[in-house]
């Protein structure tokens, strides 16, 4: 089963570009990735998208940047959610490239610093596995809307 996530806000560009029939709305905040806050991105994950990736749904975020083809949510966090999800249900340590460069080392050094709490989290959802892969994947752009509340709005509307 294919699952789609939009993450808010310049992920809504994604309604306009994409036919999306089955979406849900997410937040993975850049902000924690520029802060290095990897507890409260784990913490605030979606468990509607932790589910389903136990289940081995494929599921798609969707995000778009103001400044660069991926936005920082994309490019930082998911290889930081995918890390922490292959250690903590599967068992293995993934090797992690991120702008060419191997990041696995740090993003160790991130996962055993997290809090008990967040690692409970994580293993919590870890009694539904079911695939021995994560199966999280992006799609992204750039926006031209950055910012652009109404046009946002509106579209979520059309779109409902």
């Amino acid at each position: 089963m294919i699952k789609n996530y939009i993450n808010l806000t310049n992920g809504i560009e994604a309604l306009e570009r994409w036919y999306l029939p089955n979406y849900t709305f997410i937040r993975i905040k850049s902000t924690y990735c520029e802060q290095k806050a990897w507890d409260s991105l784990i913490l605030e994950l979606d468990n509607d998208l932790l589910m389903n990736l136990a289940l081995g749904n494929e599921c798609y975020i969707f995000d778009y940047s103001n400044k660069h083809l991926t936005p920082r949510s994309i490019w930082q966090g998911i290889p930081f959610i995918r890390y922490c999800l292959s250690v903590c249900w599967l068992d293995k340590e993934p090797k992690i490239i991120v702008r060419e460069h191997n990041v696995t080392n740090y993003l160790r050094g991130c996962y055993y610093k997290l809090s008990k709490r967040t690692k409970a989290k994580l293993k919590y959802f870890k009694k539904f596995l079911n695939t021995d892969t994560i199966n999280l994947h992006h799609i992204s752009s750039r926006t031209t809307h950055d910012g652009d509340y109404i046009y946002y709005r509106e579209l979520i509307i059309k779109n409902t």
